[in-house]
């Protein structure tokens, strides 16, 4: 703080204010219909203000001051502040919004999208409303072709916080802003299948119908903004228009799936399907399918938004309630869900042995419903609301503020434990059962900030705090150490064992302080030099809260309670289990741990935190006429890895009115995120009758250190882009390749175990003896990779009228990405472990995953066909190929889904004199599923398809929407 008090007051003492005026009028379109919500900036600076209810505006200006007039779907228009104090303006429609000023990419306060120097997309109101989608996620995905998510579930918390990833790079390397300042990270460390190890912004906290636009910047841009901006930088504008605006969504699948699979159906070439009918109740499982009809998935979106305005202020207010339920698309499990009887009254210990002639079938299995896991989408209830406002004061200076507050608690599918299952408690779950994960997800975010003059300097001061936490709720399940109720008690008397746990919380707070300030002064180019500078200081917390005892504790029996005890876990706990209670495995040790997430224990109590500090210079200007140049540079200083340099030129040479190349050139990094760092998730296990940890350690853990962990560092990058832009009538086409080499990327390393020797001892075991630790098997994160993306943007739109009233407009934009990993050599099991443990660092499927897991290309074709008050909309998406690889070495079960084409559509009807409007829509219009799984891969057919192709598995989506806007 005496840092940034220090700096104002050497500003104020160098600089005088300037004598500025009161500029007023009105801004309409060509009818005269009043723009309310308009752009009214001051060319140069960051001061401004936007139009009221009416379209009239009002704010100080010095003659000669240059105003910029811009609203989303129409041409800017620049005026010169003269003699008048009154300045009317009329924009004329421009549907294709390549003329929209951005903010984004630049510091300069006249560029649009075409006049940029890297690339940048908007999205609209309009674009967002006709997609149809009420997830930001799916609806980036499908308007931004370098965007991917995939549709994986039973993958833990990922399944109710998505990520998502641009240029083929992961969620940590995206830099989210809202209104221009940067959005806190999600609390959760995706350790699963899924973008395994990332860490990012949890989008979805954000609805769509919250959204003004979204600008995408799809280039390096780390020296401008600092830490994730290697892939680009999404910024997502609040809407603030001062409308009444109501609207309400219901959609569902309407779906008809081939369940099953055909003889012959997904086989390898040495396969057979006799080869999968051993050991199953269901023996013809692999050829038999049937046409099933879903209606499941429904969705419900209801929204209000309204502005109003007080004085000189103008607050715009939003709030959101969806409700998702499950959609399921899991095979009959065809396996035994009992245990079978031997003539000697001892029960079987699997499957296989059930289908001797010898033993008996339970009787229950005729009547076991078949369908018993959930694969699909989760079922969701959110709540979302937003502020963003803004007061005017004095001359000219502005006070801003936004923030959001999210509720969600959400509903997610495990593996479904049998009733022959040893996780299984058969007295309390008699046909077995599935666990569910229902986490209570809390979001909260505030700004407040300060744009004004500064004598020739526009300031922008501003405290940025957010807030998300994930509370890992466990349902329908138990904890089959603590055997049936009533057997393990704490010190206070009360049963350990539930059917419903907290498994504890993961939390993550961060609070930026930023100062930007922004001036031109004539350096004798051909413009201005626009001259940006500023600094942040960046608090960040990130905790662990442990669950409840019953969670995590061991309850075998007293040797390993006494052990725990001696860990400081479960001192006053009486009573243990005595193992596994029946079946052929009686007495043995149960699992530890309530069933499918194990909770958080004190091992993993965790409250770490660090600051960062940063500077940025940012300069541009025309050298000449037609060639800008851009260079900046940003320093960072982080508490807990150190310092940091990196910059980026750019550059746009307009070789004629049509046509210009552009291109640039940065180097960037990415702080490895504190969850990253501090994540951890240790459990007892009893290995050879003796306690001993395993699971993930943090880099500063001894077991970590031991199994070669180090101190995690900065990724770094090196960004290179170059393109074209050519312009004529109502065509343009952008063209721009890109290559981004990165080094020392953060990984989730794979779980070291140990080899056995001939008398069965594990090797690794000993080894951490030597070293002072009591471990069997860790992972941890690592600096190990380095890798290099390469591809190729291209974006088309032409619009044109094709009647007195009507229009249609195309928009066509692919991407073209490969990723490779260039150091596979250095990926393998790290030299001090080679003798202990076969476990490579990074193992094939998770290398296999980072190159091929995304598609290699994907192109989305757009066409909008107006006509009065009659709008239609259709969408194709043509989708890549993505290879989904097998676990561990088994390569030959990898499977590489072909590309396929999605197609979409929506048609739309305005009536009240364009105040409601009424749209009927489809997102998988023609009901498309993915190629089913490997039978070999698909858990017994259980899960026939994969989560790799991007559109999902669900089938169609069909959707009825009503917007009501009053002025």
């Amino acid at each position: 703080m005496k840092h940034l008090i220090f700096f104002l007051f050497f500003l104020l003492s160098t600089t005088a204010f300037a004598q500025e005026r009161t500029i007023s009028g009105t801004i309409s379109d060509s009818d005269g219909s009043p723009l309310p919500g308009a752009n009214v900036l001051i060319k140069g600076s960051s001061g401004g203000t936007i139009a009221d209810v009416n379209g009239k505006y009002s704010l100080n200006a010095s003659t000669g001051d240059i105003l910029v007039i811009s609203f989303i779907g129409y041409l800017p228009q620049e005026f010169t502040v003269a003699e008048s104090n009154v300045i009317n303006i009329s924009l004329v429609s421009d549907d294709k919004q390549l003329s929209e000023v951005v903010v984004l990419g630049t510091r300069r306060s006249d560029r649009t999208i075409t006049e940029s120097a890297v690339p940048i997309d908007i999205i609209g109101t309009a674009d967002i409303e006709a997609s149809g989608f009420t997830q930001t996620i799916e609806l980036l995905q499908n308007l931004v072709p370098s965007y991917n998510a995939s549709k994986n579930s039973i993958n833990d918390g990922t399944d109710h916080v998505r990520p998502a990833t641009l240029r083929g790079l992961g969620p940590e390397h995206v830099l989210v802003l809202v209104n221009g300042k940067r959005r806190h990270l999600s609390a959760v460390v995706h350790v699963n299948d899924q973008q395994r190890g990332s860490v990012g912004v949890d989008l979805n906290s954000i609805p769509p119908s919250s959204i003004e636009r979204i600008e995408v910047l799809r280039d390096g841009a780390a020296a401008q903004y600092g830490s994730d901006a290697i892939a680009g930088v999404i910024n997502i504008v609040l809407k603030k228009k001062s409308d009444l605006e109501v609207s309400f969504t219901y959609g569902q699948n309407f779906s008809t799936e081939q369940r099953g699979y055909k003889p012959g159906q997904a086989l390898l070439p040495d396969e057979t399907d006799d080869q999968f009918k051993s050991g199953f109740y269901l023996k013809n499982w692999a050829t038999t399918q049937k046409s099933v009809t879903h209606t499941d998935g429904q969705s419900i979106v209801a929204h209000i938004g309204k502005g109003f305005e007080f004085g000189k202020s103008k607050i715009h207010l939003s709030a959101q309630y969806r409700s998702q339920q499950r959609s399921n698309r899991a095979g009959p499990d065809p396996r035994y869900n009992y245990f079978g009887t031997f003539p000697d009254g001892t029960l079987t210990r699997d499957g296989g042995v059930i289908d001797q002639a010898s033993v008996t079938v339970d009787s229950r299995e005729a009547g076991f419903g078949r369908i018993n896991h959930w694969y699909g989408r989760s079922e969701v209830s959110d709540f979302n609301a937003f502020l963003n406002g803004e007061t005017t004061v004095g001359n000219n200076n502005t006070f801003y503020y936004f923030g959001g507050y999210g509720f969600r608690q959400s509903l997610g599918p495990c593996y479904y434990r049998r009733a022959n299952d040893n996780r299984t408690i058969r007295e309390i779950y008699p046909h077995g059962f599935l666990p569910n994960i229902n986490p209570t997800i809390i979001d909260g975010s505030g700004a407040l900030g300060y744009r004004g003059k500064l004598g020739n300097w526009n300031i922008d001061v501003s405290e940025t705090i957010g807030y998300n936490s994930f509370t890992w709720n466990m349902v329908n399940t138990h904890n089959t150490s603590l055997g049936q109720f009533g057997t393990v008690k704490d010190e206070s008397g009360a049963d350990l064992q539930k059917k419903k746990y907290n498994a504890g919380k993961l939390s993550f707070l961060q609070a930026s302080t930023n100062i930007d300030l922004v001036r031109q002064a004539d350096a004798g180019f051909a413009s201005p030099l626009n001259i940006a500078l500023g600094g942040e200081f960046r608090y960040e917390s990130y905790g662990i809260t442990p669950g409840e005892l019953g969670s995590y504790i061991n309850g075998n029996d007293e040797g390993y309670k006494t052990g725990i005890t001696a860990l400081s876990e479960a001192s006053g706990v009486t009573g243990s289990s005595g193992g596994i209670l029946d079946g052929p495995n009686q007495g043995n040790d149960a699992p530890v741990g309530c069933q499918c997430f194990p909770g958080f224990s004190q091992k993993n109590n965790t409250n770490a935190s660090r600051f960062n500090v940063g500077a940025y210079v940012d300069l541009e200007a025309d050298i000449i006429s037609n060639f800008t140049v851009g260079l900046a540079g940003r320093f960072e200083y982080y508490s807990d890895f150190g310092a940091t340099l990196n910059a980026k030129l750019s550059a746009r040479w307009e070789l004629s009115d049509t046509f210009s190349w552009r291109g640039a050139f940065s180097t960037g990094f990415r702080a490895p995120a504190l969850g990253q760092i501090n994540y951890s998730s240790i459990a007892t296990e009893a290995i050879d009758n003796v306690l001993v940890e395993a699971g993930t350690f943090p880099v500063t853990n001894p077991i970590a250190q031991a199994l070669g962990a180090v101190d995690l560092e900065a990724e770094k990058s090196v960004n290179f882009s170059t393109g074209i832009v050519l312009t004529e009538g109502d065509f343009t086409l952008s063209v721009d390749a890109y290559v981004i080499s990165m080094s020392d990327r953060v990984i989730f390393t794979e779980t070291f175990r140990g080899n056995k020797d001939n008398s069965g001892k594990d090797l690794l075991k000993e080894f951490l003896k030597t070293k002072g630790v009591d471990a069997a098997s860790g992972r941890y994160f690592s600096n190990a990779l380095n890798t290099r993306t390469s591809g190729l943007d291209v974006t088309g739109r032409y619009r044109t009228q094709v009647g007195a009233n009507s229009s249609v407009s195309f928009t066509l934009a692919m991407n073209f990405n490969s990723t490779r990993i260039t150091n596979k050599d250095d990926i393998n099991t790290p030299e001090s472990l080679k003798a202990y443990s076969s476990t490579p660092l990074f193992g094939r499927q998770n290398r296999v995953r980072i190159e091929q897991f995304a598609p290699q290309d994907i192109q989305n074709l757009i066409i909008q066909w107006n006509k009065g008050n009659f709008g239609l909309m259709f969408k194709t998406v043509r989708y890549g190929s993505v290879t989904d690889p097998a676990s561990g070495s088994n390569y030959k079960y990898d499977q590489t889904y072909e590309p396929t084409f999605i197609f979409s559509t929506e048609a739309s009807l305005r009536v009240m004199q364009d105040q409601l409007t009424f749209a009927i829509g489809s997102n998988n219009l023609m009901d498309t599923y993915p190629e089913k799984v490997y039978k070999g891969n698909s858990f017994n057919g259980i899960f026939p398809y994969s989560g790799a192709p991007p559109y999902g598995f669900t089938g169609r989506y069909v959707y009825v929407r009503a917007n009501l806007k009053l002025k």
